[in-house]
């Protein structure tokens, strides 16, 4: 914005951010918003969540640059976000602004024959407000709708020279590839993305591009969130994330460092080194708390957590989610709610008390379900398989299967088979939900 990289905070405040930067210079209701939000599921606390989001906008922009501050106001019934002064808006209309235009050479076979613009040719790419209500209600249809375009806008963007355009189309995909579990759409992507990013030598692209491609690499090995049981890509996602860290430290951004350190903890708890663990967590828990940033605070905690676990300390444990929990609530981040849960309910549910495990794994699997988390909506039911006598628990593994050969997650579908075939009978992949 204004030419600056701005830190946001959560999810939510990046979507609210979204949504009225989709309708520039026009009010947005609250219960819109809220909509946008929680689609379906608000929580009672809704606006005042919103206005808390509003006001942490207002700052953080400030931070970046004063005259920011003054972009977003509260209005009767909602908000509004001032986009563009008069004196910076280029000469088009109707809420337009510049994109080079291509010249009109590409084939129905390749996209990427089109020839790069020219320099100084361009046009006005207008909006689309008749058709912001649907994107910003539901934006998980609208990536699946795109996602092929997505891909294809990478490359275009690419081959042209688009370098800074490339790293951040690339990285405003990478949520919804992480949701859905588009692992090879995410790999190519952030390769071209990061070629992209080191050509421009872009000192905010590269770290977010190689932190991502470091997440990737973990996944792609590693059972997709159950990190103590990670392999093969360990040295690789370490190189990728000590890279990350150094240039988030040339780039002067503590945010994004301690985003990093937390990736580093990660893999080194991967690999049982608990006391280089703890040292990177509690490195990133300190200096998350000391810029103010609650989001990666909380997830430190939920690090350290989990460090406790896998050393046996499930008191420190469950200390440290519950103030992680109570940070997302803060937050009202409805996708961490729903992933901090299932970390105490696989702590309850490993030191015996069944029915506090219970509750928290189905709430935490109705949340992924809710948000289209599709990798950890299989975790949850692969724990809530533990609790449950044989025909339901052979319905949570069933879900678990289907969704873990969807991501082509090898190492787990066949674990899960052999965890199916030991409860009896045959396993009838076609019956298996998404086949």
């Amino acid at each position: 914005m204004a030419g600056r990289a701005v830190t946001l905070g959560g999810p939510k405040p990046r979507l609210l951010l979204a949504a009225l930067l989709l309708q520039p210079n026009v009010v947005v209701s609250t219960d819109a918003l809220v909509e946008v939000l929680w689609p379906g599921s608000a929580p009672r606390s809704a606006a005042a969540n919103i206005r808390t989001y509003v006001h942490s906008l207002r700052r953080r922009l400030a931070e970046a640059a004063p005259e920011l501050e003054e972009r977003i106001h509260g209005r009767a019934g909602g908000y509004v976000v001032t986009v563009f002064r008069k004196s910076s808006i280029p000469h088009c209309s109707n809420g337009t602004s510049p994109l080079p235009k291509p010249h009109r050479t590409r084939t129905r076979r390749s996209p990427l024959s089109a020839a790069p613009p020219r320099s100084g040719a361009g046009t006005c790419w207008r909006t689309f407000p008749t058709a912001t209500k649907g994107i910003c209600v539901d934006p998980g249809t609208w990536f699946d709708a795109e996602l092929r375009t997505g891909v294809a806008l990478v490359e275009l963007a690419a081959a042209w020279g688009l370098d800074d355009l490339t790293w951040r189309l690339t990285a405003a995909f990478t949520p919804y590839f992480d949701l859905r579990g588009h692992h090879d759409d995410w790999q190519h992507t952030h390769e071209i993305a990061l070629a992209a990013a080191r050509r421009a030598g872009n000192l905010h692209g590269q770290p977010i591009v190689l932190r991502n491609l470091g997440q990737i690499d973990l996944y792609r090995d590693a059972g997709l969130g159950t990190v103590r049981h990670v392999g093969g890509q360990n040295d690789r996602a370490l190189d990728h994330r000590h890279e990350t860290l150094a240039l988030f430290a040339r780039a002067g951004d503590p945010h994004g460092e301690a985003a990093a350190r937390i990736a580093v903890g990660t893999v080194w708890l991967a690999q049982n080194c608990y006391a280089t663990a703890d040292r990177w967590f509690s490195d990133a828990y300190e200096l998350a708390a000391g810029i103010g940033d609650r989001h990666r605070e909380s997830h430190a905690l939920q690090r350290l957590a989990l460090l406790h676990q896998s050393r046996g300390n499930l008191g420190a444990a469950r200390e440290e989610l519950d103030r992680a929990i109570a940070i997302f609530d803060e937050l009202g981040d409805d996708h961490c709610v729903g992933y901090a849960h299932q970390s105490p309910g696989r702590l309850y549910l490993v030191s015996g008390d069944l029915a506090h495990a219970r509750l928290l794994l189905v709430n935490s699997l109705s949340v992924h379900q809710r948000n289209g988390d599709h990798r950890s909506e299989a975790e949850a039911a692969e724990l809530l398989e533990r609790l449950e006598q044989p025909v339901k628990a052979r319905e949570y593994l069933l879900l678990s299967l289907g969704i873990w050969r969807n991501l082509q997650a090898g190492v787990q579908e066949a674990a899960l088979t052999e965890r199916l075939r030991a409860l009896g009978g045959a396993v009838d992949l076609l019956s298996m939900p998404g086949a």
